[in-house]
């Protein structure tokens, strides 16, 4: 897998509304991602990002970049400012995920909308592991990544989001992969009812219900 902190994520920007004027990405890394809306929108840029080389070359993209650990900088983002807050496989880190929302969806404007990238445990290479192989071993990166807390399906993302009283907007698959093992599994998947395991993340963008 790439580097954590230069990945483009450029599949994820379609997510992101044109519109966003002020909008916060939660997890900049290097600032690639927000540099690629930068280049296709104007808009206000700010930034939380743990590693602090990041942070130095984020700098040099974002107009206002912290580092650190997101939940002990809440209290430096504004209330009701940002019309987008992304997090691009930010929120399986968390230890507790909803109680993080639930305090970040003071920082979005009434119309402002989440968007996330978020990994799917029922990913057709972990369901062979877990299922067939009967193995669960985490690994450096990818979905049993050593330093994710949490695991989504997307039924349990909609049941977080609804527990918040999120609307969803927009909740899809997103980077099937095309290896010839992953098409030798997807009719298999498909025909027993796990077509969502062709999927290696679901991107996901909610708002607050009115």
């Amino acid at each position: 897998m790439n580097n954590y902190y230069n990945l483009l994520r450029s599949e994820m920007l379609q997510f992101v509304p044109s519109s966003a004027q002020k909008i916060l990405e939660i997890g900049c890394g290097n600032a690639e991602f927000s540099a690629q809306i930068k280049k296709r929108q104007f808009c206000k840029i700010w930034g939380v990002e743990l590693n602090p080389e990041s942070v130095e070359k984020a700098e040099k993209i974002v107009d206002n970049v912290f580092c650190g650990d997101v939940t002990q900088l809440l209290n430096k983002l504004p209330d009701e400012y940002f019309d987008c807050i992304v997090m691009n496989d930010v929120i399986e880190h968390l230890t507790s995920p909803e109680l993080f929302l639930a305090e970040l969806s003071a920082k979005l404007k009434k119309s402002g909308v989440f968007v996330m990238s978020i990994p799917n445990v029922r990913f057709w290479k972990n369901w062979v592991n877990f299922v067939l192989k009967k193995d669960w071993e985490y690994t450096n990166d990818g979905i049993l990544d050593k330093t994710h807390y949490r695991f989504f399906t997307k039924k349990s993302i909609k049941r977080m989001l609804h527990r918040l009283n999120l609307d969803v907007q927009t909740l899809k698959g997103i980077n099937k992969t095309n290896t010839w093992k992953a098409k030798l599994f997807y009719p298999i998947l498909t025909l027993s009812g796990n077509a969502d395991a062709q999927y290696l993340q679901f991107a996901c963008v909610c708002s607050i219900k009115s």
